[in-house]
């Protein structure tokens, strides 16, 4: 734990306000000789409150506008030859459900990423999500905090929306983008892309994705996350009848996950998981740098200021 100021820059602030202060000072000398001169009674202890709020709150302004903060580091050890990026599939149709009220598919598909994530726990991790272009959220990170926070926090059906608004709007075939816009670091030599989609995908080139993605060394896992009967509500539990499932879905994930590495349905996630693991194997963990925590204490110190400025404030008013 270590103490820093990010804005030291700020502490010239005390500078400027010790100018007037100084006068205080010289006033404040003048009346004691005045009163020295007259006979008059020193008023004491009381009499050096206003001088001393007002250096303590210019102090605590000054403090504060250095931005201090206390910083926490702690060694964060992780996988340096492997590195696995979730994509969760958040276009409309993973809001289906059996029925309103029931887990959607997009919530299914966040409770499997979260199950990887623990299963994997020494494999840097990112996370994307997936409609008719692919955005990544976290690059591959030893930090499980962040990728859980992306996960809970950032991802949601349809956010941001996608490019075109057809009933059908998602396309596996964006997942080549994985490689061409290099998700993975250079430095992976075992590089895993898992998947959760419904596979309710426009038509895309098969063989142009299987391509790419081998040319970049990365093995990929699907997850059809899907079942029969299910449709997306809308307000007050409707059904949107713009929605049609796609019973060939299925076939689409398994042909596309035999070529690319392995496909599972939902009910299939442990032997998923378990192949992921095969997968990446063991390798050298290796300490991978300090990661920081901070905590701000500037918005402490300015409330801390209020107390000396509410002294004068008072003793002007009611003194």
């Amino acid at each position: 734990m270590s103490f820093e100021l990010l804005t030291p820059q700020g502490a010239a602030l005390g500078v400027l306000v010790a100018l007037p202060l100084a006068s205080l000072l010289r006033s404040s000398r003048r009346a004691a000789r005045a009163r020295d001169s007259l006979g008059l009674a020193d008023p004491g202890p009381a009499g050096a409150g206003p001088p001393v709020a007002l250096v303590a709150c210019a102090g605590l302004l000054a403090l504060a506008a250095t931005q201090p903060v206390i910083k926490e580091r702690e060694s964060v050890s992780a996988r340096s030859d492997a590195e696995a990026i979730v994509v969760i599939d958040n276009s409309r149709s993973m809001l289906a459900a059996a029925d309103p009220g029931e887990a959607t598919r997009f919530e299914r598909a966040l409770e499997g990423g979260a199950r990887l994530a623990e299963a994997l726990p020494d494999v840097p991790l990112g996370l994307a999500s997936m409609t008719d272009r692919i955005l990544p959220h976290v690059f591959p990170t030893a930090r499980r905090e962040v990728y859980f926070a992306a996960l809970e926090r950032v991802l949601a059906v349809e956010q941001p929306p996608p490019g075109t608004r057809d009933v059908q709007i998602s396309s596996l075939g964006v997942l080549a983008e994985v490689a061409r816009a290099e998700f993975f670091s250079p430095e992976s030599e075992r590089r895993l892309l898992f998947v959760f989609t419904d596979g309710e995908s426009r038509p895309f080139g098969e063989a142009a994705l299987e391509q790419t993605l081998a040319d970049a060394g990365i093995e990929t896992i699907l997850v059809h996350v899907w079942e029969p009967g299910e449709t997306v509500f809308g307000p007050g539990g409707r059904p949107e009848l713009a929605y049609v499932p796609n019973a060939a879905s299925a076939q689409v994930v398994g042909e596309l996950g035999s070529a690319l590495g392995g496909a599972f349905g939902e009910d299939q996630l442990d032997a998923a998981i378990q192949a992921a693991q095969d997968y990446l194997g063991t390798g050298p963990v290796e300490n991978v740098g300090r990661e920081v925590g901070a905590a701000h204490l500037a918005p402490w110190v300015v409330l801390a200021a209020l107390a000396p400025l509410g002294f004068l404030l008072w003793r002007r008013n009611f003194a």
